[in-house]
């Protein structure tokens, strides 16, 4: 199982083929990542800050004028996935995908994507 790692390191092939070293012949992993892009917004964030009242009026004005200076917001994530990226990465590497799917989560103040794959190692 590995959750949540990928899109952290420096090179996810490396920990991919790792992966595959420690997995039997035929053994499974389960794999999550964020279905992200470091180039868009979660659409209706602020909206839905402002809904929730996690933060104060002035928080979020503050985060607002603060993203039309930086539109690309920053993330702690140097990897971005898609599903299609991810099976190709992991079949490259030796496992077959049995089942992926990309459900949404929803936190109640926000709605997230993720990437969720069962892949079996080939022998």
């Amino acid at each position: 199982m590995c959750c949540h790692t990928l899109e952290h390191v420096s090179d996810p092939a490396a920990l991919i083929k790792d992966l595959k070293n420690l997995c039997a012949p035929g053994g499974w992993l389960y794999l999550e990542l964020p279905f992200d892009s470091p180039f868009c917004r979660k659409k209706g964030f602020y909206f839905q800050v402002l809904k929730s009242g996690v933060f104060s009026l002035r928080a979020i004005f503050e985060k607002f004028l603060q993203s039309l200076r930086y539109p690309f917001l920053m993330n702690e994530h140097i990897n971005f996935f898609t599903p299609d990226s991810a099976e190709i990465l992991l079949n490259k590497y030796g496992f077959k995908i049995a089942h992926i799917s990309c459900p949404q989560l929803d936190f109640g103040w926000i709605k997230d994507n993720i990437i969720s794959i069962l892949a079996k190692a080939e022998d």
